[in-house]
């Protein structure tokens, strides 16, 4: 399936790393922080964010990173990364509903990080590093998974031309040749 229009990829977290743009250009990205001293609040404030980017950006496609918590998650910081996806997909139901037609897929983080670095249990800063080394001026590692999860979806979804595009920059960046997702 190839998507035409906006995407928007989000790495959902208290700090959201976030990427949009065209297949075929450079996509803007940056983080949005979130705050208050709970969970309703916080959920509050992203959707409220979400659904402004939606109306301003229109994307035809929301991909964010699958929520993986493990053992050492705290409960808290679990029940608030489950609720953002939630809230997510809650929104676009809401919107799609109302007429837009909103794609929303979730991108597994070790294929991301296998795509984006090579290897699926990459670290953080190796993230950022591919980030920098492909031109993106990232200034955490959330807006750094963002790009990556942005870049993925176009190896998933973008024409054989936008993939292309994207294995030559990884190519460039010294990354060698990606195995198609």
């Amino acid at each position: 399936m190839i998507v035409t229009g906006v995407v928007l990829s989000l790495d959902l977290a208290t700090l959201t790393g976030f990427a949009v743009g065209n297949f075929g250009e450079r996509p803007y990205f940056g983080a949005q922080q979130f705050e208050g001293g709970h969970n309703g609040r916080c959920l509050f404030q992203f959707r409220t964010w979400l659904i402004e980017m939606i109306m301003f950006h229109e994307p035809a496609l929301i991909i964010f990173e699958s929520v993986m918590t493990f053992n050492k998650t705290q409960p808290a910081v679990a029940a608030r990364l489950h609720g953002l996806a939630g809230m997510t997909e809650a929104v676009i139901a809401e919107l799609n509903e109302a007429g837009r037609k909103i794609r929303c897929y979730e991108a597994n983080p070790s294929t991301v990080k296998l795509f984006w670095t090579g290897k699926g249990n990459s670290k953080k800063s190796v993230m950022v590093d591919r980030a920098r080394a492909c031109g993106f001026k990232v200034h955490d590692d959330n807006a750094a998974d963002a790009v990556a999860i942005w870049h993925y979806s176009v190896k998933c979804y973008g024409t054989k031309e936008q993939q292309e595009r994207v294995d030559q920059m990884l190519f460039e960046a010294g990354m060698g040749a990606r195995v198609p997702a």
